[in-house]
């Protein structure tokens, strides 16, 4: 049994994660803002027998953050497996955002994502441990009425490469899946559910660093 912690988990991708690497005998942690909706996903999730353990935390606050991590490292002892699956989604134009807006936004779509792995670095060293990062297709094909995502996703997609590189020695794969449309249940193939098998699959196979999806 891996541990597998899951930072910002929602009903769609987030709830999909915890599905399908919890159906694969892995203890599922998730850290998300809304307590009481992280308590929703724990009842469904343990309809399937899946373990979980729950806590919640403003992403966009470190000690919050580092809080949350505590907590469920108390529980669960150690991190085998983080899934880094935040964004900051806001429909605004580029020139019409603020500098301070996008700050907040830089430190919840990429910045507090290597803060998550400096945090738990000790514990992927000694797991040999896997990070995934979910990236977005405005890495590739920035819009400016997305700008802050744009610039974001771009940043973390930059990140991950550089993890990739400077983590593997340490025996830590660091793996992203790009994801190049809107999640959308009645996509043939940008569901929650098919995206997050293209999550496992990484996790699993480690061909590949990038998965454009």
């Amino acid at each position: 049994m891996k541990n597998v912690l899951i930072i910002g988990c929602g009903p769609g991708l987030g709830l999909s994660l915890a599905k399908i690497f919890g159906s694969h005998s892995n203890h599922i942690s998730l850290i998300s803002r809304d307590i009481k909706k992280l308590k929703n996903y724990k009842r469904t999730l343990s309809l399937d027998n899946i373990p979980v353990e729950i806590e919640a935390a403003d992403v966009c606050d470190l000690k919050s953050l580092h809080h949350a991590l505590d907590k469920l490292q108390e529980k669960v002892s150690h991190f085998d497996i983080v899934i880094y699956n935040v964004a900051s989604l806001r429909l605004k134009d580029l020139m019409q955002d603020s500098a301070e807006q996008m700050l907040i936004d830089y430190k919840i779509n990429t910045l507090h994502a290597l803060e998550v792995v400096k945090y738990l670095y000790d514990d992927l060293k000694r797991q040999k441990g896997t990070i995934l990062f979910t990236g977005g297709g405005f890495a590739l094909h920035p819009n400016p009425r997305f700008g802050s995502l744009s610039l974001g996703k771009a940043a973390l997609r930059n990140l991950a490469q550089q993890l990739y590189k400077k983590l593997r020695r340490d025996k830590i794969f660091v793996g992203t899946i790009t994801i190049t449309d809107f999640i959308n249940n009645k996509s043939d193939k940008y569901t929650p559910q098919k995206i997050a098998e293209q999550f496992y699959n990484l996790y699993l196979n480690k061909d590949q660093h990038e998965v454009i999806y």
